[in-house]
């Protein structure tokens, strides 16, 4: 008897421990699922350049490992300790925007600080303004960006800023799932500039101011 009483104690720690054990982290990834790229028509010439995606610059308030999530009316921000991004959010930001450019562009994409003498490139420098994540209601993603020729002597540097709105549904997958949604909106404007195209019409998307 007197070895199952000295077990108790030891058992009810474990319990405790087992109790309080922190929930699982959750990470996730603004990257979408891997697709397969603009086929080209009969008889296309590709597109005679490469992209470059500079680094992203982000808002303080979300520049953390934790998914910051907002309310309706209200300006406090709460961090979610256990549902984290994959990798660095500005980094997460600029690895989407640059596949899904790549992607619908059919061209290449050249990593930061690659030197290239003779080849035309299109260097893309983004600033992120707002990235508001609103627990059961929507996204917000407002952004500023610069497309630059490079070794392209008759193309003009172009500057553009968006502001994209998209809903989303109950849950921080559905709220990421919504920001991949708002960056593909924002690669589908910069991928238009840069192959002369028209804008198309997007309710989800507001331009703010292009040259």
């Amino acid at each position: 008897m007197m070895r199952v009483f000295k077990l108790m104690p030891m058992l009810s720690v474990l319990l405790l421990a087992v109790g309080c054990a922190s929930p699982r982290s959750q990470y996730y990834t603004l990257l979408p699922e891997a697709a397969p790229a603009r086929a080209a028509s009969s008889g296309s010439i590709p597109p005679a350049y490469v992209i470059s995606v500079q680094a992203v610059s982000i808002p303080a308030q979300v520049n953390r490992p934790q998914i910051v999530i907002g309310t309706p009316d209200s300006v406090v921000l709460t961090p979610l300790n256990n549902s984290l991004w994959a990798a660095p959010l500005d980094s997460e930001i600029r690895q989407a925007l640059a596949y899904d450019l790549a992607r619908r562009l059919g061209v290449l994409e050249v990593p930061v600080g690659v030197a290239l003498k003779k080849m035309p490139l299109w260097k893309i420098d983004i600033v992120v303004h707002r990235f508001d994540s609103i627990y059961r209601q929507g996204v917000v993603v407002d952004a500023s960006w610069r497309l630059t020729p490079v070794n392209q002597p008759k193309q003009a540097a172009m500057i553009c800023q968006a502001q994209i709105n998209v809903p989303a549904g109950a849950g921080i997958a559905a709220l990421v799932q919504s920001h991949q949604i708002a960056l593909q909106d924002l690669a589908s404007v910069m991928a238009a500039q840069l192959s002369h195209q028209p804008i198309s019409s997007n309710t989800a998307v507001r331009l703010k101011g292009c040259t």
